[in-house]
């Protein structure tokens, strides 16, 4: 959605191979969550 409209439709494979804004957003999530699981020097206490 853009300022209210919805820009793209379509499914998840879909909206991926377009490589818009749905993929953009997608890849970062991706991305934190894949830090968010391997935290720098092994996620322990300090």
């Amino acid at each position: 959605m853009e300022q209210g409209r919805i820009v793209e439709r379509g499914t998840h494979a879909e909206l991926l191979a377009m490589n818009s804004r749905y993929a953009e957003m997608w890849r970062l999530q991706q991305s934190r969550e894949d830090d968010d699981q391997n935290p720098p020097n092994g996620g322990g206490s300090v």
